[in-house]
């Protein structure tokens, strides 16, 4: 029983002479994603390249602002773990109660979620029920310089 998913940032771009070079994070796998996670991973990485976009004209050198794939991964992480849908039920009194109404069930937000959960590549956690799905690495976007 599940709505299994796994997601991974991808970026593709040049390397030295131009030759075409793949960057790959590890894999997030979510026992409970199902289709709508990769959607909200994609947006999450679409404002997080906005939200970046201003400070890249003082710094665009560093792994955060290039948006390596690995360091996406761990800002994606580090931000849904903020979230009160990634907490865990972990430790509350009658959880198994709620298994059949998730929504009502209490949460403990000093865990986050058993659903997740990290892999080195799609084939080494289970997939099975939505596929892997691959989320390219956009460009990062520039805010315009300021006319002075």
């Amino acid at each position: 029983m599940g709505d299994r998913c796994s997601i991974q940032f991808v970026q593709k771009t040049k390397g030295l002479n131009d030759e075409p070079v793949t960057y790959k994070s590890v894999v997030l796998f979510n026992h409970w994603g199902g289709k709508s996670f990769p959607v909200f991973a994609e947006q999450w990485l679409d404002k997080h390249n906005k939200r970046l976009a201003s400070s890249r004209r003082k710094n665009s050198s560093d792994p955060i602002t290039r948006m390596d794939p690995n360091q996406l991964m761990m800002q994606f992480i580090r931000d849904i773990s903020r979230m009160e849908d990634f907490d865990s039920s972990h430790d509350c009194e009658s959880h198994m109660f709620y298994m059949s109404e998730p929504h009502s069930r209490p949460t403990n937000p000093r865990y986050f979620t058993c659903s997740l959960y990290l892999g080195a590549d799609e084939n080494s956690g289970d997939n099975s029920d939505n596929g892997h799905f691959i989320i390219d690495v956009p460009e990062p976007m520039y805010l315009p310089k300021e006319k002075i």
